[in-house]
């Protein structure tokens, strides 16, 4: 014998046969700790994700059938439906499991039939099958989880550090999620590439905050300095990410700023001696750069972009992940779902029914076809409640808004059960891009602006340097479209957001329809040249 030959576990096939020949609805596992029950696992007999509660904290597990399954360790059958983990189920079955004497955890089935008529010494078999797969998926779901909210500490930290980092981290996860969806990266890849973007510039917690909002360019020493956020980076995630078998998230974090040519840093790599995942946060990383406003430049619109991208194509980036980034440019225009496009994004929610109920800020999680609302700074939501809501999604410095409904899952916790985009009747709007001009009807002052949703009725925008402005009066804004057409629009702030960056919708008062219909003109030549060249998706990578 050379070597002790191990596999890694799976048993999702056995469980789905399982399903079926029991003529289950759906199967989940949740893993306790502390007095924390999370969901490790959700199967359906059509394999689609069955919504179960993804998170149980302490103060909703008192009284739960489940718990009680748990405590007198004895399988229990429930038909309360208040009290079911998934909205969806008929009968609940509650299956306790347990480790040398220890709970650690639960088995739920959703079934049309009573327990007497399930075969669970098949179910039996399978975790004897498998001994360790349980504690395999069980690790892996609570790292994700702390790995999740110290990326929250780190992106409000980023925040306060430095006004031109607000939302970089969830801008670049964007941009490279969707080129690896284009690439064909599977789910378990896609949610890897993520929390590299996330974590991408965490090196930089170490570099001087004057360095950092310097305008204008760095002296040699500043960008020597600045050059070591990749090194303290890859030694602060080294270990961070180590819960995913041969993962190499530290490495790409690593490499995110070497170019194609060989010409970028640390090592100087050239071509393919990048790991393809780094060649993707460094485009990503490049074009939120390219986009967004920073110190020492103004942000660029979409043509701009394009171009940056094609002349530095070959020299900066690789080639072939450059053209997926100019179709996902043209394409990112038109508004998407993005409520469940990323793993973790700037949010805000604002109740319905309640009257000077604020808004709360947080942050949305996406993962197996769950969603959860993430708060901060609160914990007063009330437990078993449902609510519908209007949730505000930060995502390319845009705002994105949703009608929801939801369940309260834990005080600082929703799962989003239903949703759908806001649309305004008789409005056509698209998210785009724009140069704008901010100017005040009574002192006469000018401030550049960036637009970046738009219709014939409002608009909305943010100002570049994030200073926040009077809403209370009437003003000016000067449309600048691509073109180089420009129409000045009067109106008001109606409503105001603030997540990483502060949004302002913008109404038209008084606007001449001749005016409305150059800028729905606009949008109509827009949304065509989008539509002239849709690249397909390539084969899935594991």
């Amino acid at each position: 014998m050379d070597s002790i030959k191990l596999s890694l576990c799976d048993f999702r096939e056995d469980i789905e046969f399982f399903i079926k020949e029991n003529n289950l609805n759906s199967f989940a596992i949740y893993s306790i700790r502390n007095k924390i029950a999370l969901n490790i696992i959700s199967i359906s007999v059509d394999n689609k994700t069955q919504i179960f509660r993804s998170i149980i904290e302490e103060e909703f597990l008192k009284d739960m059938p489940f718990e009680l399954a748990v405590k007198k360790h004895k399988i229990i059958e429930a038909n309360n439906k208040e009290k079911f983990l998934s909205k969806s189920s008929e009968l609940e079955i509650y299956i306790p499991i347990e480790l040398d004497k220890e709970d650690v955890g639960f088995i739920v089935l959703s079934s049309k039939n009573p327990v007497d008529n399930i075969e669970l010494g098949k179910l039996q078999n399978i975790f004897e099958k498998y001994p360790h797969c349980f504690a395999r998926l069980a690790f892996i779901r609570w790292a994700e989880l702390s790995v999740s909210r110290t990326l929250i500490i780190i992106d409000m930290f980023f925040s306060e550090k430095s006004r031109f980092m607000k939302n970089h981290i969830h801008n670049v996860q964007s941009w490279s999620t969707l080129i690896a969806q284009k690439m064909g990266y599977s789910n378990n890849k896609l949610i890897q590439i993520s929390l590299a973007a996330l974590a991408h510039d965490i090196g930089k917690i170490a570099i001087d905050s004057k360095i950092l909002n310097k305008e204008g360019s760095l002296t040699k020493e500043e960008f020597e300095e600045i050059k070591k956020h990749v090194d303290i980076g890859y030694h602060i995630t080294k270990d961070m990410f180590n819960f995913y078998p041969e993962t190499k998230i530290p490495l790409w974090i690593y490499q995110h700023h070497e170019k194609y040519d060989g010409s970028g840093y640390p090592l100087g790599l050239k071509g393919e001696e990048i790991e393809e995942e780094a060649r993707i946060l460094k485009i990503a990383d490049s074009l939120d750069a390219i986009l967004s406003q920073r110190s020492y430049k103004p942000p660029m619109n979409i043509n701009q972009a394009i171009f940056e991208i094609e002349r530095c194509k070959g020299k900066d980036f690789d080639p072939k992940i450059a053209e997926i980034a100019i179709d996902i440019i043209k394409e990112s225009i038109v508004q998407k779902d993005v409520i469940i496009d990323e793993y973790m994004l700037p949010a805000s929610v604002v109740f319905y029914k309640k009257e000077k109920m604020p808004s709360i800020q947080g942050y949305i999680f996406s993962q197996d076809q769950q969603i959860i609302f993430q708060a901060i700074n609160t914990d007063t939501f009330t437990q078993g409640t449902s609510h519908d809501f209007l949730i505000s999604v930060e995502k390319y410095n845009s705002i994105y808004e949703y009608l929801a409904s939801g369940e309260v899952v834990a005080q600082d916790k929703i799962l989003i059960t239903q949703y759908m985009p806001v649309t305004y009747e008789g409005s056509f709007e698209m998210n785009w891009i724009l140069e704008g001009v901010y100017v005040s009807l009574k002192t006469k002052q000018q401030k550049p602006i960036t637009i970046t949703k738009i219709s014939a009725d409002y608009l909305w925008f943010s100002a570049k340097d994030n200073e926040p402005l009077n809403n209370d009066n009437v003003f000016l804004i000067v449309i600048e479209f691509e073109d180089g057409t420009k129409i000045p629009a009067k109106g008001k702030i109606i409503n105001t957001i603030t997540l990483s960056n502060t949004h302002y919708k913008f109404s038209y008062v008084d606007m001449p329809q001749y005016a409305r219909d150059l800028i729905f003109r606009q949008i109509l030549n827009k949304q065509r040249e989008i539509h002239s060249g849709i690249s397909k998706p390539k084969k899935t990578i594991n």
